[in-house]
């Protein structure tokens, strides 16, 4: 019969044990005998075991891959960046990083030998041991770099740190501090990572879709170096977090998708949001999906107007009728 110790990491680990894991908890030979040729295990590999009452899963499989590799491995690289959920790539096999070279490969996994893995830049997401998405960030720039060059590898780390970053999966001083202790001549993709940075302080906030990146790709320059994005402006979750505050004097704009803001409910909603905006002092202006992508120039003739004419109350301003009332 299973101890309740190895129940526990089994419960905690999607049903899958490493034999090095039971030998930190049974130091007995022979009680650990017992327990491999338990019937409610089966063998994985030779280092893993798996319980036959758990279903198979992702999670189980990355888990028994990162397992597989021994003490002190983390989910890398592509499949890291999957499982966070900022990147595209294939999460299987999983890409494992192990902080030393060791003899023969991993049966589940494809190996990563990384020179030193930092305890500062390893964590767990859905319970799986993971290194930061910062740091798989700096090792896809390298991975493109290599592959691709500099230039495609500057856009491709652009769009998947913004993406993280969106995500707040991205801690901004933390990044920063990784660019600067990751120098050093010959490091892979250090060179892009960096330049990608530079136009991204530490309390940098990116746009929070598409919808608003082309928003601040027809606002003017004067317009975007005063909008600060996804800015916090209230405790009640009616409003929360807006689409975007000007700096210079409280006005909120709010970027509507009609997928999400069309229905009653949604209409309901957002009048209600207003509401509570004018309360707080702020003026609003919304603009709807239809002006972003086919009337860029009522979009920026509004903007330049707002910020060259300040209301003197709050006001909520609509430069163009919505979806219903066209």
């Amino acid at each position: 019969m299973l101890s309740e110790p190895v129940l526990d990491l089994l419960r905690s680990q999607a049903g899958v044990v490493a034999r090095h894991q039971i030998r930190l908890l049974e130091p007995d030979r022979e009680r650990r005998r017992t327990i491999y040729a338990d019937p409610q295990l089966d063998v994985m590999s030779t280092r893993v075991l798996r319980h036959r009452a758990v279903p198979s899963s992702r999670q189980q499989t990355v888990m028994a891959a990162v397992l597989d590799a021994g003490p002190g491995a983390r989910l890398w690289g592509k499949s890291g960046s999957t499982w966070w959920g900022f990147g595209r790539e294939r999460l299987l096999p999983p890409h494992i990083a192990i902080p030393r070279a060791r003899r023969g490969p991993t049966a589940l996994g494809q190996l990563h030998v990384v020179s030193c893995l930092d305890p500062r830049d390893l964590t767990h997401h859905l319970d799986v041991p993971v290194a930061r998405p910062e740091v798989i960030a700096l090792w896809l720039a390298g991975a493109w770099t290599h592959r691709y060059g500099h230039e495609i590898a500057f856009e491709r780390t652009e769009k998947v740190v913004d993406q993280a970053w969106r995500q707040r999966l991205i801690d901004g001083h933390y990044i920063h501090e990784l660019a600067a202790r990751s120098g050093g001549r010959g490091r892979s993709g250090i060179v892009v990572f960096r330049q990608v940075l530079r136009k991204r302080p530490p309390d940098y906030q990116p746009a929070g879709s598409r919808l608003e990146e082309r928003f601040e790709e027809l606002v003017s320059p004067a317009v975007r170096r005063r909008l600060r994005r996804q800015v916090t402006v209230d405790i009640e979750p009616v409003i929360r977090t807006v689409d975007y505050r000007l700096d210079t004097w409280p006005l909120i704009v709010e970027i509507n998708g009609e997928a999400w803001h069309s229905s009653l409910t949604d209409r309901a909603a957002d009048q209600e949001r207003y509401d509570r905006l004018l309360e707080l002092g702020f003026s609003v202006v919304v603009f709807w999906e239809y002006d972003i992508w086919n009337d860029a120039p009522a979009v920026r003739s509004a903007m330049d107007r707002l910020i060259a004419h300040p209301d003197t109350e709050p006001t909520l301003h609509r430069p163009t009728p919505a979806p219903w009332d066209c």
